[in-house]
């Protein structure tokens, strides 16, 4: 089983809202880097 942080939550939470966010504006919302971003995806 997958268990999902905070971040992970929160990222979800953004692309439910608006898929089209870029990796380097979903990177600066959830306060990661865009590699680490880039990753979870």
């Amino acid at each position: 089983m997958i268990t999902l942080d905070t971040k992970d939550r929160k990222l979800l939470t953004l692309l439910d809202e608006n898929a089209r966010y870029s990796n380097s504006q979903l990177a600066r919302k959830v306060g990661l880097s865009k590699p680490a971003i880039e990753y979870r995806l």
